[in-house]
């Protein structure tokens, strides 16, 4: 039974849902991943509430959050909502910018957190949470307030650690796979590597007579190899 079946009576109540989503379009070209998507949308879809992409910087979690959230939007009825919490500003906490980015409407005297639960009880929402790893905490008490408040909320966050909550999912990603240079490898053994491909894909945006064959093929493998490909 997909998520769309389990929502609340009270939202059945409408023909569409108010909300729209802003889910952000990839600025650079990337390479599919469609494993790595499966690990990040099934759990979602099954018994987990949370789910964390671990990994260091560059190795593509946000792109991978973002590409998945795309694919299963669609469970969603209330839709799915990107926070960068890179942006978060002085003073500003956590529950501040979520409630920002859904349009949350606060009564007087009223605290974003508070504000934030109640708009999202009874709501059937995904919420990716990028950059969790300096507010980390917050990001966890935050997340744990929302579940308590609405049981079809479901969070996909991006960190360099766990938030820590009980039940969380973790997905740890790695870099995109390099060839060795010391193995000689044909032009299409090369071209097969997602690194490589990611390399070109990126060259040939750039540069216009960039030319693919056997020498500049060893060339890139050589970059490649050195793990300096990043999404």
């Amino acid at each position: 039974m997909e998520l769309r079946d389990s929502i609340a009576v009270e939202a059945n109540s409408f023909e569409a849902s108010e909300l729209a989503g802003n889910l952000p379009l990839p600025l650079s070209p990337g390479i599919p991943r469609p494993a790595e998507m499966r690990r990040v949308i099934e759990p979602l879809r099954s018994e987990y509430r949370l789910l964390t992409i671990i990994g260091l910087p560059g190795m593509g979690k946000s792109r991978l959050a973002v590409e998945s959230a795309h694919m299963f939007e669609e469970d969603f009825y209330d839709r799915a909502w990107f926070v960068p919490l890179d942006r978060l500003q002085y003073n500003q906490r956590v529950s501040d910018l979520i409630a920002e980015k859904l349009g949350v409407r606060r009564r007087s005297h009223e605290l974003a957190l508070a504000a934030l639960t109640r708009f999202l009880r009874g709501k059937q929402v995904l919420l990716v949470l990028d950059d969790c790893e300096s507010v980390v905490v917050e990001v966890a008490e935050t997340v744990k307030e929302i579940f308590g408040a609405s049981e079809h909320v479901r969070v996909i966050a991006t960190s360099r650690q766990p938030l820590g909550i009980a039940d969380e999912k973790l997905v740890r990603l790695g870099g995109l796979e390099s060839p060795n240079f010391a193995i000689p490898l044909d032009l299409d053994a090369i071209g097969a590597f997602p690194s490589v491909q990611l390399f070109l894909k990126r060259t040939f945006a750039r540069v216009e007579k960039f030319e693919w064959n056997i020498l500049s093929a060893r060339k890139v493998a050589q970059i490649t190899s050195l793990g300096v490909c990043r999404e």
